[in-house]
């Protein structure tokens, strides 16, 4: 199935809007979620400074922090972890003898590095999920977590209220797309529909209107071009037509070579005039270019791009005939040989002269010798 202009267009839209918008969303989610990721953060950090002064003010006195964490939230975990990641105290586990060494913990080492980590991860001491939240402070680390529960997970999700507004100015997008599309499609269908109909030389049934913008602007002065074309074509074809007839009429033998001497057309006097010319039958002017009886012809075709002569005329005499050959060169290189049989012409002329040389020679006789050659005839009258 051959997809359309406008299914084309509004596919093309669509994957563009949909790749923004996706990232859009993503961005804003992200964003969103690092806000109130960095929020919590604060808040397990308020925590952190509150057991490091309790410690302080107890001089590292760990047992103290017993009366504290019944102030804090009843979920969270507090862990005090010494620089060689021995842990100090836990609310918790009760033997943090027992535990293993922290320094490797995520979290810390984080908080080594940058003086605060946070990581999500489950705990080795109770097989619990935690968000763990570590801070460095002179000779020890305080972490505090919070276990990872349905309520931390909704905290930390963002808002799906963007991503509802987006899918909404999404679908408004789509349908303006689709609209546009549809005027672009709908140009470009009835220019498709044009080029069918042209092809098939049914124009003049197809209603020949665009939309009213540029592309439909452009569509209908190319349907305008084309039917001025097609008017100047006809008119051409009528034209060359009665140049045919009266080509093929003329009492002149004509044929019409292209610049490279092919032969274009030609009419049946000139190849009944030139097989009397050339020494043998022959039914294709090109022989003209061979034939020693058209010498000049060829001379002269070689030698006018030196002279620039658009004009060369001879006489060939032949068989008792006289034949008269013009050449016309046009603007495009392309030229026509015209052979006319002057024969009768000739002789007429030939007449005229002797005519004219007799007669001029009978005024010259004297006048006293045509009287008395004349004189017997005045008698007798």
């Amino acid at each position: 199935m051959k997809i359309s202009y406008k299914q084309k267009l509004f596919f093309y839209f669509v994957a563009i809007f949909a790749l923004f918008t996706a990232g859009v969303v993503v961005f804003e989610q992200s964003r969103e979620r690092k806000n109130k990721t960095e929020a919590l953060a604060d808040k397990l950090d308020a925590y952190s400074d509150m057991v490091y002064a309790a410690l302080r003010q107890n001089s590292d006195t760990v047992s103290a922090l017993d009366s504290l964490i019944t102030l804090f939230p009843r979920n969270i975990r507090l862990t005090v972890i010494n620089r060689q990641g021995s842990v100090l105290y836990d609310n918790v586990i009760q033997d943090v003898a027992r535990m293993e060494n922290h320094v490797r913990r995520p979290e810390i080492q984080k908080a080594a590095e940058n003086r605060t980590g946070m990581d999500i991860r489950t705990s080795t001491s109770n097989d619990q999920r935690y968000l763990y939240y570590a801070k460095q402070f002179p000779g020890n680390y305080v972490r505090v977590a919070l276990p990872y529960d349905i309520q931390v997970r909704h905290f930390l999700k963002a808002d799906n209220l963007f991503l509802y507004y987006s899918a909404a100015l999404f679908l408004i997008i789509l349908l303006i797309t689709n609209f546009v599309a549809g005027r672009f499609g709908n140009s470009i269908r009835q220019l498709r529909d044009f080029t069918a109909a042209a092809e098939n030389g049914r124009v003049d049934s197809l209603p020949v209107n665009f939309p009213h913008d540029e592309l439909g602007e452009i569509g209908s002065k190319i349907a305008e071009i084309y039917l001025q074309l097609r008017k100047n074509k006809k008119a051409i074809a009528l034209e060359l037509e009665k140049l045919l007839q009266h080509v093929y009429s003329s009492e002149e033998g004509l044929c019409f070579f292209a610049c490279d001497h092919s032969v274009e057309f030609y009419n049946g006097l000139f190849i009944q005039y030139l097989n009397i010319i050339i020494d043998e039958a022959n039914s294709n002017p090109a022989v003209i270019f061979t034939d020693p009886a058209f010498e000049k012809i060829t001379t002269f075709l070689t030698s006018r791009n030196k002279t620039g002569e658009l004009y060369f005329e001879t006489q060939i005499n032949k068989q008792g005939r006289n034949f008269t050959v013009r050449v016309n060169i046009f603007d495009d290189e392309s030229f026509e040989i015209i052979i006319n049989d002057v024969t009768r012409q000739e002789k007429t002329r030939l007449l005229k002269q002797e005519m004219t040389g007799n007669i001029t020679h009978e005024l010259r006789t004297p006048l006293p010798v045509f009287a008395a050659a004349w004189k017997p005839f005045w008698n007798i009258l």
